[in-house]
């Protein structure tokens, strides 16, 4: 804040001695681990590395992550259970529909089978009509010829009688 309220030349002033201060962190920080590193057993610095720095973190901290981490898990496995139990959902669902459309297709394939069926019976009907009226008119055509036949005949007998 007192930098942005000083002249340019305090300014740089105070950006060099930011940067050298910076730098000289950068080059303590690694000899800093070292040397906590050093006052460590092996197997602390397993558990430190695992658990973090126990300098830098109390026991009730500790307690307070592990137990957000529980929550988590516990979350976590809630959501996995209600994954598990809508995919069940779903395969019970999608069963249904397969054993409906089984019964769909069952219904379609008699009902084909009916109208082929009644296909045919109808062409046999229509061809048996045909005929019936194919006879009609050959015996119309008949009857006609005979009646022709009779009354010409008839007209010729009382022609002859008369003449």
């Amino acid at each position: 804040m007192e930098i942005r309220g000083s002249n340019e030349s305090q300014r740089s002033q105070h950006f060099l001695h930011l940067e050298a201060f910076r730098k000289e962190y950068e080059k303590l920080k690694p000899d800093f681990k070292n040397a906590k590193k050093r006052q460590f057993s092996d197997e602390d610095m397993v558990r430190i590395e695992l658990m973090g720095d126990s300098e830098l973190e109390s026991c009730d901290q500790k307690t307070r992550l592990l137990g957000e981490d529980t929550q988590r898990l516990e979350a976590s496995e809630r959501r996995l259970n209600d994954g598990y139990r809508v995919c069940l959902e779903s395969e019970q669902i999608g069963s249904q529909i397969l054993e409906n459309l089984n019964q769909q297709r069952e219904t379609i394939q008699r009902s084909r089978d009916r109208l082929r069926g009644t296909n045919h019976e109808l062409k046999r009907g229509h061809k048996l009509l045909n005929l019936m009226t194919r006879r009609s008119l050959q015996t119309r055509a008949f009857i006609y010829f005979i009646f022709a036949f009779i009354s010409i005949f008839f007209i010729y007998i009382i022609y002859d009688s008369i003449v």
